[in-house]
């Protein structure tokens, strides 16, 4: 799938790249280092779960629903071991509002 971006499933393409630089690029500063710290590591968390399911399930992103289905909840257990309920208020505020609800739609197929 790597040479032909027409396979890609769109998570990599319309998620995965726009959050990274969302995050990297216009969240990072705004955030307490605890926060910032907590995007590191939650991007790398993420990279580690999506090879995880790539390595169990070699053939899923062939099947878009079930891929996004386990990214979907990659991303929830992601985020709880990572810490995001632990980090301050504020940081949790500036994080949501920038994940759109039409992307949680598209992540869960609906």
């Amino acid at each position: 799938m790597e040479n032909d971006k027409s396979k890609v499933p769109s998570y990599y393409l319309e998620l995965g790249e726009r959050y990274l630089f969302l995050f990297k690029q216009r969240i990072l500063l705004k955030l307490t280092t605890e926060g910032q710290q907590w995007v590191h590591n939650t991007a790398l968390a993420l990279q580690v779960e999506l090879e995880t399911i790539l390595s169990v399930f070699p053939d899923i992103e062939r099947n878009p629903k079930e891929f996004n289905k386990r990214l979907y909840i990659a991303h929830f257990k992601v985020y709880f071991k990572t810490g995001f309920h632990q980090l301050p208020l504020a940081d949790r505020q500036i994080i949501f509002q920038h994940i759109k609800y039409s992307d949680l739609k598209k992540l869960l197929n609906r």
